[in-house]
Order: structure tokens, then C-alpha cells, then sequence
């Protein structure tokens, strides 16, 4: 099921609309602290998912799950280390968020990671070439603040396992045993590439 993404650097504004959306996303330097995080999510809906973007100004609780890859902020080069990282730190639906432009500079970056991908568009287009239409990247931002009408982008959410909805236990559980399991796995297989170097 497609879901609803606001991002925006001012937190107040996904609060005061968080009734109408499923996933918040903000930058993760705007909260200083593990607990600014938690006061943070207890403001939404329990069925509202809070996603946290590192842009590299700093992620203070550790909790970012996304890294801004755009000019100003994150480049390309970066993902390797910052993959790695997050990985051995336990944080899980890591993704990168790009535009159409450097997707393929970003893929190729992460090499054999998976990461999600976000991608913007802006222009209202949610399909990206090379992306099963309305499934798949995790993420198109399609909508730009200007034309939300708020102080905050739209993004359409398509692949339900990237920050799975708090509302559906059950679905939530059961991925998250599946993405534990596979971390298991991908830790085996790198353990197991790294001694036969």
C-alpha cells in the first residue's frame, strides 16, 4: 500500500499535519539528543513512522536511517563509510536519498549494499526509469514545497518494507524477523569474503 511522506527541516509543521500522513521525515542534526528523538515521535500518531535524514551536519542521536546524497549535503563517495557504520551500529532501512541525476553515481557507490533508494523528482513523476512502476524505489519525492502548500515535500512511499507501518504489527514483526535474519546472513558472507582475502 502506498503510503504518504512529509519531510521538512521544520518539525513543527509534519507535527501539526502528522494526522494526515504515515511517514515524517526530518533532518537528524535538528534533534540534539536520543530523547529530542523520542519527545519527537511521541507528538504523532502511533501509526506515523519518524525517518531521520543525515545531511551531514551532524546525527547527534546516532538514529539516522537515510543520507542525503545532493549538492550541499552528502556526495556519493561518502556511502561506503557511512553505510558500513550505520550497519555495524544496528540501524536499520538504510537508504539513500538522490535525485535522477546522480542515482546511477549512487548505485554505484554502494556496490553490493542494499540500501533503499529515495529518489527525487520534484515534478510530480513517480516512476524512475529502471524502477517497477508504483513498487519500487522505496520512495519518490514528487512534489517540492511550493506546490504542498506547506513547508515541507511530498514523497509517495511504495515499498512497504522500508520503515514498515508501526499500525501493522504483525506485518512490522514479521519483516523485521526477515531483515534480522538476512543482517545475520550478510554479516556471514562478509565474515566469510573478508577471511579469504
Amino acid at each position: 500500500m502506498t503510503r504518504i511522506m512529509l519531510d521538512s527541516d521544520q518539525v513543527d509543521v509534519l507535527v501539526t499535519h502528522g494526522h494526515a500522513l504515515d511517514v515524517a521525515a526530518t533532518y537528524s542534526d535538528l534533534l540534539p539528543d536520543v530523547g529530542a528523538v523520542a519527545a519527537l515521535r511521541a507528538k504523532f500518531p502511533a501509526r506515523v513512522t519518524l525517518v531521520l535524514i543525515d545531511r551531514g551536519l551532524g546525527d547527534p542521536s546516532g538514529q539516522a536511517s537515510v543520507l542525503d546524497v545532493e549538492r550541499g549535503a552528502r556526495i556519493a563517495g561518502q556511502i561506503p563509510g557511512w553505510y558500513d557504520a550505520k550497519e555495524k551500529a544496528g540501524v536499520r532501512f538504510l537508504a539513500v536519498y538522490a535525485n535522477r541525476s546522480n542515482l546511477a553515481a549512487v548505485n554505484a557507490a554502494l556496490g553490493p549494499r542494499h540500501a533503499y533508494r529515495w529518489v527525487a523528482t520534484l515534478d510530480g513523476t513517480c516512476n524512475i526509469t529502471g524502477y517497477v512502476p508504483l513498487r519500487t524505489p522505496a520512495a519518490v519525492q514528487i512534489l517540492p514545497a511550493a506546490r504542498t502548500g506547506l513547508h515541507a515535500d511530498l514523497s509517495l512511499v511504495f515499498e512497504s518494507s522500508w520503515h514498515p507501518d508501526p499500525g501493522n504489527t504483525k506485518v512490522a514483526r514479521d519483516l523485521l524477523d526477515a531483515q534480522a535474519e538476512l543482517e545475520k546472513l550478510r554479516v556471514l558472507i562478509r565474515d566469510a569474503r573478508s577471511g579469504l582475502g
